[in-house]
């Protein structure tokens, strides 16, 4: 399945904005993921400069409705944000279509 397909799925089981849908597509497969990380991925999505909060502003939004899944974000100061690997499993169960492991 190409990067496109599992982001439209990620966006439908979860109900997430295209950005969210890539958010959390990006933490889903990789071990931590930086402020510098979130802001590239945002600034793909807006022409203009990411607002200095873009990143935490993400952050709470994904937050918010992964929590309706019983998914936590979570945060390792100077490391990144993260799922854990329990987190990790039950998303990639509910999704029709792999997801590489981290």
């Amino acid at each position: 399945m190409t990067d496109s397909a599992q982001l439209i799925e990620i966006e439908k089981v979860f109900g997430l904005s295209p950005q969210l849908a890539r958010l959390l597509q990006l933490l889903l497969s990789k071990d931590r993921v930086r402020k510098t990380d979130i802001s590239d991925l945002i600034s793909t999505f807006h022409s203009a400069r990411p607002h200095h909060n873009a990143d935490r502003m993400a952050i709470y939004r994904l937050r918010s409705r992964m929590r309706n899944h019983g998914v936590m974000v979570l945060v390792q100061y100077g490391e990144g944000y993260y799922l854990s690997a329990a987190d990790k499993s039950v998303l990639r169960g509910r999704l029709r279509t792999p997801l590489p492991v981290s």
